[in-house]
């Protein structure tokens, strides 16, 4: 037997269809005290204003957050679509430079950052990015491979950023509101 509580669900027991229902019912009794807890845990989430789980700006259904069976299977998803979205992406935003693409592109697991360009012009992007809609994301791209041209912050680097992102400094500041 086991009970999850979800925030759109609410209380879900799992049990054998041959349980007898007063077994069920003593079951929930015992464990209301951790029932109250997780419920009281999704409350102060919820308070907190975090965003839903979310693909390209579009909230996942609790069906596909449940199919991922667990927070390492649903990060794996994440990077497999960033790897193929944000070559491409990243692809499109050098040609627009006259850039040639970089050699590296990878998505990584990172816990401060949203991406980074080295001195090599290599490029790397946290897979929560795809979490965001598709103009914040193209903001990202935008703002590492600026830095294949202008390695600073200068005022050179956000001319650059501008002419790939005119509305880059909405989407900067929608980026700097997410939390990673």
């Amino acid at each position: 037997m086991s009970i999850q509580v979800h925030p759109e669900k609410g209380i879900v027991v799992r049990v054998p269809f041959w349980t007898d229902e007063s077994r069920i019912q003593q079951f929930i009794f015992e464990k209301k005290d951790w029932i109250l807890k997780a419920q009281k845990k999704i409350e102060t989430i919820a308070s907190k204003g975090r965003k839903p789980i979310s693909y390209m700006g579009e909230p996942l259904t609790q069906e596909q957050i449940d199919s991922f069976g667990g927070s390492g299977q649903m990060a794996a998803w994440y990077k497999q679509k960033a790897e193929r979205y944000l070559l491409e992406r990243t692809r499109i935003f050098a040609k627009i430079l006259g850039k040639k693409a970089p050699e590296k592109v990878e998505v990584k697991s990172y816990k401060s950052r949203w991406g980074s360009c080295d001195r090599r012009n290599n490029i790397s992007y946290n897979w929560k990015i795809m979490m965001e809609k598709a103009e914040v994301i193209d903001y990202l791209v935008a703002h590492e491979v600026s830095h294949m041209e202008h390695k600073n912050h200068s005022r050179d680097f956000y001319k650059t950023l501008q002419n790939l992102d005119p509305d880059y400094k909405n989407h900067k500041k929608i980026l700097r509101e997410s939390r990673i």
